[in-house]
């Protein structure tokens, strides 16, 4: 098995130990980090995010992944988050790129736990980028509430920050498998 992308999210088995051994054992999904240089390429870093806010993050063997999937639609998330509907349909209607959702209210959608709080952010993955720079600009224009933050992935899987891609910068911030690096904007 290939190491799955970032902002997956997986589920596992295995004889995974305290907080995470329970998280597994209730069937709930876990999210995969990048992975460092050195890392063993048989291996996966996973996250898991509490709703009180801790991180958990440890490597386990790519064996052990017993489910996986992409980051939620917005229509998948919808639900979760009433107070955020009207963006989130608004959201939907931006022609010129698709998107997923990561991060609180993604963990929110998957757990029915309570990720979000006053001041959460919306983070979204831009993941085609069609016209993507006018797209996310108008996006990023939009209303404040919720704040939009996120990732542009990238044709080789790597990602840009949302405000950076259109920032016009001479160099960008790349996250990835292995990164970040910087790179020039041009590449």
């Amino acid at each position: 098995m290939m190491r799955p992308d970032r902002h997956s999210f997986v589920r596992a088995d295995g004889p995974l130990e305290g907080e995470a051994g329970a998280w597994a054992a209730a069937g709930r999904w876990f999210v995969v980090a990048s992975s460092r240089a050195g890392d063993d390429p048989g291996t996966v870093r996973l996250g898991l995010a509490t709703p009180d806010k801790r991180r958990i993050g440890f490597c386990l063997p790519l064996g052990w992944i017993t489910d996986m999937r992409p980051p939620p639609t917005l229509e998948e998330v919808r639900d979760a988050a009433p107070q955020w509907r009207g963006r989130l349909d608004d959201l939907a209607q931006v022609n010129g790129v698709s998107l997923r959702v990561y991060g609180s209210l993604a963990w929110q959608a998957l757990t029915g736990l309570p990720y979000l709080r006053a001041g959460s952010d919306l983070d979204l993955l831009v993941t085609d980028l069609g016209d993507a720079r006018a797209a996310i600009a108008a996006m990023l224009a939009g209303p404040n509430s919720p704040r939009l933050d996120g990732e542009v992935l990238l044709s080789d899987g790597n990602a840009v920050a949302l405000r950076e891609y259109v920032s016009g910068r001479e160099e960008m911030l790349v996250k990835g498998h292995g990164g970040p690096w910087l790179r020039k904007t041009a590449a």
